[in-house]
Formats: C-alpha cells, sequence, structure tokens
C-alpha cells in the first residue's frame, strides 16, 4: 500500500508533516514539540485532542504550552524535567513510509526527545525516543502521553495471568483522583473512562496492564493504542506501565517503558502501534458481556 508523505498547514501551523495511506493518517509538527496533532481514517475525523487556545500559535521558547496531542516525555513526572518549553524547530527526516522528527537537545536536561512515526497499512507505530547527552548516567523511563478529544469511551482492559495466592496487578491513584468520579467506570475485567467538557476537576489514576492495549471508542469508530512493553521491570508511579488522565475536553492515554539507566549516548525507546476500525458502534460501557465481546473482536 502506497504512503503518502508532504508538507501541510494544519490548524493554522505551518510545515507539519502529514504520512497517510488508504486507511489512516497522521499529522506531525514540525516547528515545536515535536506533537502529533492528527491521527484518523482519510476524510475521518481527528480522535486526538487540539488545544483551541493555542491552535496556530508558536509560543515563545520560554513559554511552555501542552498544544494538544501526542507527545514524548520523561517519566516519573518532576516539574524541573517535564515542563520545559518545547517551541523550537525540529529537525525532519522522511523516507518511504516513515517521518523522523526530532527536537534540539534540552540544555536544561541534557536529553534530546524524537517521534518516529512509521505507517504501513494503515497501522502507525509511535517510537516515543530520548536520548542521553549528558556525560554522566541517568534514569528515566520514557512516557508517550495520547490526548484524545472528548465524545467518546476510552477502555482498558484488565485481564492478567492467573498467580494464585500472589497479588497480579495494581491501581495506583493520584491525590486529587476520586475513586467514586462518575468518569470512570471500575468493571470486572476492565477499567472505562468517559470524559466530557464540563468544568470539573481531573483525576487520574496508573495501572500495569498485562494485554499492553487501550481502545477509544468515538466518532464510530475504536482507535486501538498497544505497546510491546508489558508489566515487565522497574515502572513509575508504583508499577504502571499505563496511566489515564481526565480533565474538561480530553482524556489522556499514556504509556510507560521500563524504568532505564542510560549511559552517554545511549536511547530509550517505547513503541506504540494505532490502529483504526470503522464503522464500530461504541458498546454500553456498562454492558460487560457486550463490551467485552466488542474487546474480543478488535
Amino acid at each position: 500500500m502506497n504512503v503518502k508523505i508532504e508538507k501541510v498547514n494544519f490548524c493554522g501551523w505551518k510545515n507539519c508533516i502529514k504520512i497517510g495511506d488508504d486507511k489512516a493518517e497522521a499529522v506531525v509538527s514540525t516547528e515545536f514539540g515535536p506533537r502529533i496533532l492528527s491521527f484518523c481514517t482519510p476524510q475521518g475525523k481527528n480522535h486526538l485532542y487540539v488545544e483551541k487556545s493555542t491552535a496556530g500559535k508558536k509560543l515563545g521558547k520560554d513559554e511552555f504550552a501542552f498544544y494538544g496531542g501526542h507527545r514524548n516525555w520523561h517519566a516519573p513526572e518532576r516539574s524541573d524535567r517535564n515542563y520545559i518549553p518545547d517551541n523550537n524547530t525540529c529537525e525532519t527526516v522522511c523516507t518511504d513510509n516513515c517521518v523522523t522528527v526530532t527536537a534540539p537537545a534540552e540544555k536544561e536536561t541534557a536529553t534530546r526527545r524524537a517521534l518516529k512515526l512509521t505507517l504501513c497499512d494503515g497501522v502507525l507505530t509511535v517510537s516515543n525516543i530520548i536520548e542521553n547527552k549528558n556525560l554522566f548516567d541517568v534514569r528515566f523511563a520514557a512516557w508517550g502521553i495520547t490526548q484524545l478529544i472528548a465524545g467518546g469511551s476510552l477502555v482498558i482492559p484488565t485481564d492478567c495471568p492467573d498467580t494464585g495466592l500472589v497479588a497480579n496487578r495494581a491501581v495506583s491513584l493520584w491525590s486529587y483522583a476520586e475513586m467514586n468520579d462518575a468518569r470512570i467506570y471500575w468493571g470486572g475485567r476492565y477499567i472505562a473512562v468517559t470524559p466530557h467538557d464540563k468544568t470539573v476537576a481531573p483525576i487520574k489514576f496508573g495501572f500495569t496492564s498485562a494485554e499492553k492495549k487501550c481502545v477509544y471508542f468515538n466518532h464510530n469508530q475504536a482507535l486501538v493504542m498497544e505497546t510491546e512493553d508489558g508489566a515487565v521491570g522497574e515502572f513509575p508511579d508504583y508499577g504502571c506501565n499505563f496511566e489515564c488522565y481526565s480533565s474538561g475536553g480530553l482524556v489522556e492515554a499514556e504509556w510507560l517503558s521500563p524504568i532505564k539507566c542510560l549511559r552517554t549516548g545511549d536511547k530509550v525507546i517505547l513503541n506504540e502501534t494505532w490502529r483504526i476500525a470503522d464503522n464500530i458502534a461504541a458498546p454500553d460501557i456498562k454492558n460487560e458481556e457486550e463490551t467485552l465481546k466488542l474487546l474480543k473482536s478488535l
């Protein structure tokens, strides 16, 4: 299947790169970030959230902005490491079916972040890459954060191997998360989050996902997001390889790599695969039989 790569204007941002085929297309920024700003089927609706207040704008080099979409961060989260402005022009390399966008090295952390997008038959592989440019070892995890636009439900399967008398999964809660929040459905074999546009307090939880998959039902489609990193290894936030955050208008699906010690020049890479199943009606997430049947079919 032919893959087309072209420069586009997206939401007022110039010099974005679109990579697409007959089944899916993605848009990535090059003048800041990098951020994946859109993922959809051809002529379909964007599944990613774009922050309206910064759309089309490139802020000053000393001003941090979320912008929206998908970003590549370090974990665990720290205010002095994660909220460094990323408003510089990135380096872009395109091949037949691949786009790699690399930001300049951050002087504050001496790390360099990149997103590599590889498209094959409608499946987008997103490689979150962080390189250590320090003269000494550093320890962190790669953290892929995807902001999804409100209107659907994010479902995270919780199936895991039977370990008998030994615990086999954990849920982490942030201080501002209320367990009885109406946006969360704690199912028997999955967790579901349904965001909305109302002004409400944010929520966040983490989970050890053995299935390494989550599904976002929206636009009469199912966006399936998977990772190669299971729940084996040392992970941030009490052992989470998946985290979910929701605030007004969006929900975040967040995959994490194990924490690694990187020597000078080493890289940590978190690979995700994204694909869209079309003509999929969103299930009633409180109907577990219906939801589980649909998850299995995907």
